[in-house]
């Protein structure tokens, strides 16, 4: 496990670690449907396909307890 950083120990220009966060299909689906953007791209992997993406996608603002868990 990487160490917990806080503002006052980084410094200008210190590279940090990266942060990632998976997202399942019910993430996505969950979050485009709570803000009502029930596109089938979100959830119907080959429409998302036949329109030319690699896979169904989540978009939108990132919700704040997502970055408060980084």
């Amino acid at each position: 496990m990487t160490q917990q950083l806080f503002d006052e120990g980084v410094e200008v220009g210190q590279e940090l670690p990266a942060v990632t966060k998976e997202q399942s299909l019910k993430t996505i689906v969950t979050y485009a449907w709570g803000s009502n953007d029930l596109a089938d791209g979100h959830y119907e992997y080959k429409k998302a396909v036949d329109r030319g993406l690699s896979d169904v996608f989540g978009q939108g603002p990132r919700r704040p307890d997502t970055w408060a868990r980084c």
